[in-house]
């Protein structure tokens, strides 16, 4: 949000790594990268030698999912993951009002297509779906906050994503998969997250879509290996928010002290930061979602549709003022799916 809120990059920064490392008393080892792990001796080689453990907890987590466009601009594609790429964004889009073309349409893309556009720039955004959040929110919750995001000035273009992208006369073509091309200043991937798993996986771990990790302990494949976070799978789930990491954070520390608290699966809760549209959602668990529907609610002000499967509530879209609903309907979705 800190384009909208006119911010500088710097702003973002709360603490500096050695002031929290001082603050926690732990060791923190900066500007290193770790090569390899060699989990028979309990090793790590880094780019500053080795460093043995006792136990090691990996706090991978995710980066932006990578397509190999074409065209010879497609490295000036940005995935924003981190603040250094949030920098260089940053710079280019200082001094005056850009176009930008953003792909994908979920909560990432939403989100920056509403900030870039309050903070003056002009915005495109495309998504293979018919509507935003299309994967998400139900048809009229999506159909709303597509509404909104015109009344901003948002183009958004369905069934459409990029083909390819090539540099014009210091600015960048963009080739979309249905022919036609548009001129742009920048483009942000926004495709979703994909754990990061190359250390885990040269190491011999156990992994899937992330690194496996055990729901009683955090732990991996190699019990004095413990995977926590973005990059960690719990029985077929990834989690990507910061309410379930905390968690897998405290199942993690429990088990290195020789306790038990076991990560629980939750439903997820999540708001979406629209501020045309404040919306909240708790998809359905996967597991039911093909065994219910979406059901629309009368209400002032907003909208609230429930998923119901087997007669009862697992799930909710909420816009508007409904949001204010999200804590009790939440009490009611996490009595009935654990």
């Amino acid at each position: 949000m800190a384009i909208s809120q006119g911010r500088a990059p710097e702003d973002l920064v709360e603490q500096s790594g050695p002031a929290k490392a001082a603050e926690l008393g732990i060791t923190l080892q900066p500007n290193t990268s770790v090569l390899a792990l060699n989990t028979d001796g309990k090793r790590l080689l880094t780019t500053r030698g080795p460093v043995h453990y006792g136990e090691l907890v990996l706090a991978l987590g995710a980066r932006q999912r990578f397509r190999a466009f074409d065209g010879d601009a497609a490295p000036r594609i940005t995935r924003l993951n981190h603040l250094a790429a949030y920098q260089r964004l940053r710079a280019r889009l200082e001094g005056e009002t850009r176009h930008v073309t953003i792909i994908g349409a979920g909560l990432i893309g939403v989100e920056l297509a509403e900030d870039l556009t309050a903070g003056g720039h002009r915005v495109t955004v495309l998504d293979l779906g018919e509507r935003p959040l299309d994967r998400l929110a139900p048809a009229p919750l999506g159909d709303e906050l597509g509404r909104h995001l015109a009344a901003k000035g948002v183009d958004f273009r369905p069934g459409i994503s990029l083909a390819r992208v090539d540099p014009a006369d210091g600015r960048l073509k963009v080739t979309l998969t249905n022919g036609c091309e548009i001129r742009t200043d920048e483009v942000i991937s926004a495709m979703g997250l994909v754990p990061n798993t190359d250390l885990a996986n040269r190491a011999g771990l156990v992994t899937n879509r992330g690194i496996l990790a055990s729901a009683q302990t955090m732990q991996t494949s190699d019990p004095h290996v413990y995977a926590v976070g973005d990059c960690a799978e719990i029985k077929g789930r990834s989690y990507f928010f910061i309410e379930p990491i905390r968690r897998m954070a405290t199942t993690a520390a429990a088990a290195l002290n020789g306790d038990c608290e076991p990560f629980e699966h939750r439903p997820a809760a999540i708001r979406v930061k629209t501020p045309s549209l404040p919306i909240m959602l708790c998809p359905p668990d996967r597991r039911l979602a093909d065994l219910g529907r979406w059901t629309p609610h009368t209400v002032a002000e907003g909208q609230r549709n429930d998923f119901v499967s087997r007669g009862q509530l697992a799930g909710y879209a909420l816009a508007g003022k409904a949001v204010s609903e999200h804590e009790s309907l939440y009490r009611r979705v996490t009595g009935r799916v654990s």
